[in-house]
């Protein structure tokens, strides 16, 4: 994980963002809350096909909230 906190686990950034990677098998289904008010979320789908709020992702497709 990328974070903008020195106290969480991995890599520490000089951002407001952080950064996760999900490897999801068919059928599994991941909620996601945000970390600070006021920021979005984007999502990158490498390989496969995933439903985001309602959005049929692709692979390469990318989707930001």
């Amino acid at each position: 994980m990328l974070s903008p906190s020195r106290k969480d686990a991995g890599v520490w950034i000089h951002k407001d963002a952080w950064f996760h990677l999900a490897h999801m098998d068919a059928g599994v289904s991941l909620g996601y809350a945000l970390k600070q008010a006021g920021n979005g979320m984007c999502a990158f789908v490498l390989e496969g096909d995933v439903t985001i709020a309602g959005q049929a992702l692709h692979r390469r497709n990318g989707f930001g909230l």
